[in-house]
């Protein structure tokens, strides 16, 4: 039986084993708890040929804020469905990333969206990609995993893994 700090606990390791493999990326906070909007902001730029004033030669591009979900399962269990996101997550993301961006004006957000299977990790730019496959699917209540959740209906929306922006296999 997953507590909830077990859940919250696999989200991080999901954010921390992400982060370590992209060199482009750097974790600016974690907001993983049960009331927060997203999961983690990152930082994302790209190397350039210039030395900076802190001696290294990475230039920041944008922020992002990005809603996390582990899934203890296979992709192909969901893969002819697609990539399931709560649509109340979806615009509770996008809403935080306008509201951070009206509060700094000289950054860019955007809204990002990381889902880890057992065997595949998809990070989509939610403001790259078709949002409008809206279902309503039977999902557990809560995000514990043992065995006795009750089911809600939620909307949600189907990501394609073809409008991921990063594609990890685990395999």
């Amino acid at each position: 039986m997953n507590t909830f700090q077990q859940h919250i606990n696999a989200e991080g390791t999901t954010i921390y084993s992400f982060i370590e493999g992209q060199p482009s990326i750097n974790l600016k906070e974690i907001q993983n708890d049960s009331y927060s909007r997203y999961d983690f902001e990152f930082v994302s730029g790209s190397t350039v040929p210039k030395i900076n004033s802190d001696g290294t030669r990475f230039k920041y591009l944008l922020n992002g804020l990005c809603e996390v979900k582990t899934r203890n399962s296979n992709i192909i269990d969901y893969q002819s469905e697609g990539i399931l996101i709560e649509l109340n997550k979806l615009t509770a993301v996008i809403r935080e990333t306008t509201i951070k961006q009206a509060e700094n004006i000289n950054l860019i957000y955007q809204p990002f969206y990381l889902s880890k299977y057992n065997d595949v990790t998809y990070l989509f730019n939610l403001m790259d990609c078709d949002l409008g496959r809206i279902q309503i699917i039977r999902c557990p209540k809560t995000s514990s995993s043992n065995g006795n959740n009750e089911y809600v209906n939620k909307a949600c929306v189907l990501l394609s893994p073809d409008d991921a922006i990063i594609t990890i296999n685990h395999i």
